[in-house]
């Protein structure tokens, strides 16, 4: 099967929540271009606001003067999206720990109020990486797109 590389999109943005909604609606532009579906795209969306938040957050520990750069890759049938940062790094074991987003729902406490952006990316994406290379910390998230009908 031949990949061939549609389009590449590299751009950075302060580690800043107020300007995540902005970062959103480049993703939504770039992902109407190619005919992505609403609901494929929202999907999409938000798992790129998540990664943004825990970069932000957890990172940069709220520090709005770092730098994030997301680059987004699409491919004949996928969406490449990383985000990469200089914060605080992930430990190597918490991607791979994260399985479930269902808790029990006879146990309302249990449920937690935060902490699920990574579950939710891991459900969405069908492949999630996180490298730590030269103090930078990438979130590659990769998802296969559905393959719009022939026009013949």
């Amino acid at each position: 099967m031949d990949v061939a590389v549609m389009s590449v999109d590299s751009f950075t943005v302060a580690s800043d929540r107020a300007l995540v909604p902005t970062v959103a609606d480049r993703i939504r532009g770039i992902l109407s271009t190619y005919g992505i579906e609403a609901d494929v795209a929202l999907e999409l969306e938000i798992c790129l606001v998540e990664a943004l938040n825990n970069s932000i957050e957890h990172g940069y520990a709220g520090d709005t003067g770092q730098v994030i750069e997301i680059r987004t890759t699409v491919e004949t049938h996928s969406l490449i999206i990383e985000v990469r940062d200089r914060g605080k790094g992930l430990e190597r074991t918490h991607l791979e720990a994260i399985v479930d987003l269902a808790p029990d729902p006879d146990d309302i406490d249990a449920i937690p109020e935060r902490g699920r952006g990574l579950a939710i990316i891991k459900k969405v994406m069908n492949e999630v990486s996180y490298t730590q290379r030269g103090g930078v910390n990438t979130l590659r998230m990769s998802v296969r797109l559905p393959r719009r009908p022939s026009s013949r």
